[in-house]
């Protein structure tokens, strides 16, 4: 995998897709009703400190993912149980998504198709991009890019056209004070989408050009953002802030209700299709990620009959983490950000940041 290359504009639209991925498809900061854009304004700017944490270890390692240079700051074993535990934490949130995209066609579209038939399918596509390599998912993701920014465009016309579009149900602002805001860019906006970014610092490497990684970051962590921030507005301005809390799915439900002199109406499939190519980017990163995680630690040089045990475990860890997409939610949101992310986004990146300027410094002193 060393001669494998992604151009500045490929590992940019892979970012974009990929932090949109799930956060579209649940109701990102709505805990915060009305001012969740604003939520989402603050978790960006989170992204950024800690994408500049990413950057800066890229920087000093140009060469190495993560699962490499820790062994190099921390030595040896350390690393290593480092790496595996990447690769455990990678597999497991890339089954979360996929959980989150068979639970969305289930309800959707085949309601009475098994959840593991859907999960199965999806698994298979994923595990068939795997295998054809990073480059292959570059070119994808600057085709998919440039089709989710035209329709999603297209779908933002004909909201406003619909005249769905109310402003007052965003009003008041703030009306609980600043409090419930940070309480909720903070850890939860943070750590979804922004924080999953610590998954690139797999990918970063494969930049031919190595001063562009942080660039390229923070760029697609930008306008991530912003496109997040316009969706939420809309879809609050359209359902209103209860509405859209208590949905399970407030894009599809928003973009259902577009509805233009009874001909143009029923988008729902292709707002599914958008939601899908997210959804494929994200997984597949995560999967790749674990696998990249493992073969570089231990030199394994088979990565895909790797990928192909990887795939296979996020299958059946989507199916079994939890009974219901209920629960499935309720962990996502109350239990994951709070206790699995942090140590993974923020934890281990910031020790091994501190630990590798301290080690700097002893040198130059």
């Amino acid at each position: 995998m060393g001669t494998v290359k992604l151009s500045s504009k490929q590992l940019f639209s892979i970012m974009v897709l990929f932090e949109l991925g799930s956060s579209v498809v649940v109701g990102l900061g709505m805990e915060a009703e009305q001012d969740a854009w604003i939520t989402i304004l603050l978790g960006m700017c989170g992204g950024f400190i800690l994408f500049f944490v990413y950057a800066s270890l890229f920087k000093r390692y140009p060469d190495l993912p993560l699962s490499e240079y820790a062994q190099k700051i921390l030595g040896k074993w350390p690393g290593k149980i480092i790496a595996v535990l990447y690769s455990l934490y990678f597999i497991y949130i890339g089954a979360r998504v996929l959980r989150d995209f068979g639970e969305l066609i289930v309800t959707s579209t085949l309601s009475e198709t098994p959840l593991f038939v859907i999960n199965l399918l999806i698994s298979a596509v994923i595990l068939y991009g795997a295998l054809l390599g990073v480059e292959v998912i570059g070119r994808s993701a600057e085709i998919f890019f440039v089709m989710v920014m035209f329709l999603g465009v297209i779908f933002i016309g004909l909201l406003l056209l619909s005249n769905l579009f109310h402003i007052e149900n965003l009003q008041p602002v703030l009306e609980n004070g600043w409090r419930p805001v940070f309480q909720t860019a903070f850890p939860l906006v943070l750590t979804f989408p922004f924080g999953e970014m610590v998954v690139f610092t797999m990918f970063l490497p494969f930049l031919p050009k190595k001063k562009e990684g942080q660039k390229t970051g923070m760029y697609a962590i930008l306008l991530s953002g912003i496109i997040l921030t316009v969706t939420i507005i809309f879809q609050i301005g359209v359902m209103g802030a209860y509405q859209a809390k208590t949905s399970t799915f407030p894009l599809l439900e928003t973009i259902g209700r577009i509805n233009i002199q009874d001909i143009i109406q029923r988008l729902d499939p292709i707002a599914i299709l958008i939601l899908m190519i997210g959804g494929f980017i994200k997984i597949i990163i995560f999967l790749f990620g674990s696998a990249i995680s493992l073969s570089t630690a231990f030199s394994i040089k088979s990565w895909k009959t790797l990928t192909v045990i990887i795939t296979c475990g996020a299958l059946v860890t989507s199916i079994l983490i939890e009974r219901n997409y209920l629960e499935h939610i309720q962990i996502g949101l109350n239990i994951v950000p709070y206790y699995v992310h942090p140590p993974f986004q923020i934890g281990i990146p910031l020790l091994l940041f501190l630990v590798m300027h301290y080690k700097k410094w002893r040198a130059q002193k």
